[in-house]
């Protein structure tokens, strides 16, 4: 018998538009991520704004109660994208542009928005880690001029409200900035969905993590020569976008992005020939790429299961579309529990009425940056299989009674008996921290038992 279940983790990411005009814990995150990754490139950090947190939340909450949210991914007559608008008349609506909305909650400076949509589960530090590791969003979060921040990023659609403040962030005349920065560890090796499309050829593909140089604004940027180099010294095959090329660049900015995700656990060195004005510049730094974050637990590839213990399977740093499938092998009449128990979760239990032909093989398909397939088989306990009586007419009435109620007792309980040397005897354990615990008390104090000679086993408390 086979069975599947698919999920697929999905976000869309915007462009952010600038305008004149109480903190949960992922927005802690998202400003401590900024403000590390600012201070890295030597921007300001930024600090968090009430009203621009108002201003996130309120728009947030506008994009999560549309019902036709196909409308996201359009865009309104003067080319801004509808993510960034509301419409009057609409639920939630608080203002049409990001200056009516910061000034709607009293804000008196520039600001620039930035969202992650229909993306559940997500965090501050994620939704900072996503935007910068596109193309038109990293520019924006590098603004030298934001100086405070505003967040909803604990909703399923996050919005990120950027703004001067009241003293406006600088830099001098000469600074420039690298992404990632010399000698660091990047967050992820790769995009996509990135709205605007900086690689429209290829929509909804994997693209390699964008590598950047920034100038002081009101600067010209050049690039004679720009390479990332692998391990190898091998250069990586990408494009060079740039404002004579893009229009959504400006002027002080480039971006390498490469053609496909950068590789796990492996180091990039950068090498650009370049001129800021009249003045050329001959950079070359390196960074690390993390270690890939998608594990299937367990991780091993065999796993013997206790009849009726639950084994959970759970998928964790996924990155993209994903899907399982299970495949159970039982006698006729056996039923092999499968079911899924949360994103990213599922669990199988074993019936004790199972033999050794009870197997469940469960079958991991993962996209991601990279795409791969693990598989998982379950077994029958073989210790357990061994133990295992062919019949309870056998065993005394006692030791029934005493094992139909452990099983209503609390969880991690056992019984451990012998029928050797001068009769039955047995031991039982409530209680324990885990089921290993509990069975390995229960035996070690049958085996005390001087009638028993360390020929003590395990009662199956599931046998029906």
């Amino acid at each position: 018998m086979t069975s599947s279940f698919f999920t697929s983790a999905g976000l869309a990411l915007c462009f952010s538009f600038c305008a004149t005009g109480a903190l949960a814990d992922t927005g802690l995150e998202a400003v401590q991520a900024l403000s590390r990754y600012r201070q890295a490139m030597g921007l300001s950090a930024v600090t968090p704004s009430e009203k621009l947190n108002q201003t996130a939340l309120g728009h947030s909450q506008y994009l999560s109660a549309l019902t036709d949210r196909s409308i996201l991914g359009k865009l309104a007559p003067d080319g801004t994208p509808e993510m960034h608008r509301e419409r009057a008349g609409y639920p939630k609506f608080i203002g049409v542009t990001i200056g009516d909305r910061t000034k709607r909650f009293g804000y008196a400076y520039s600001a620039g928005e930035q969202i992650v949509f229909s993306d559940k589960g997500n965090t501050g530090a994620a939704a900072v880690e996503q935007l910068i590791a596109t193309v038109y969003h990293r520019s924006g979060l590098f603004n030298p001029a934001w100086t405070e921040l505003g967040t909803a990023v604990d909703t399923t659609d996050a919005v990120l409200v950027m703004g001067e403040g009241p003293v406006r962030g600088r830099v001098a005349a000469d600074w420039l900035g690298v992404y990632p920065a010399d000698q660091s560890t990047t967050a992820r090796v790769a995009f996509r969905n990135e709205l605007p499309d900086p690689a429209p050829d290829r929509p909804g593909q994997w693209l390699g993590l964008p590598i950047s140089i920034h100038a002081a604004t009101g600067q010209m940027l050049k690039v004679a020569k720009f390479a990332l180099l692998d391990k190898n010294s091998a250069p990586v095959i990408g494009r060079l976008l740039e404002s004579k090329s893009d229009t959504r660049i400006a002027k002080n900015e480039a971006f390498f992005m490469p053609e496909r995700p950068l590789q796990y656990g492996a180091r990039y060195l950068v090498e650009a020939e370049i001129s800021v004005g009249a003045v050329s510049k001959s950079l070359r730094w390196s960074f690390q790429t993390p270690p890939n974050p998608f594990v299937v637990l367990p991780v091993t590839a065999t796993t013997e299961l206790m009849p009726g213990v639950p084994q959970i399977i759970e998928l964790q740093g996924l990155q993209g579309n994903w899907n399982w499938q299970t495949q159970i092998s039982a006698p006729q009449g056996v039923t092999i529990e499968a079911k899924s128990v949360g994103a990213g979760k599922m669990q199988i239990t074993f019936p004790a009425s199972c033999q050794g032909d009870c197997t469940a093989t469960v079958i991991v398909r993962h996209e991601g940056p990279h795409p791969s397939t693990e598989q998982r088989e379950f077994v029958i306990n073989q210790a357990w299989l061994a133990n295992r009586p062919a019949s309870l007419a056998t065993f005394p009435k006692q030791l029934i009674d005493e094992a139909l109620a452990l099983r209503g007792a609390r969880p991690h309980s056992a019984l451990a008996y012998s029928n050797v040397g001068n009769g039955w005897s047995w031991n039982t354990i409530t209680g324990a921290r885990n089921q290993t615990e509990a069975e390995q008390s229960a035996l070690a104090s049958c085996n005390k038992n001087p009638s028993a000679a360390n020929g003590c086993k395990l009662y199956p408390l599931n046998m029906p």
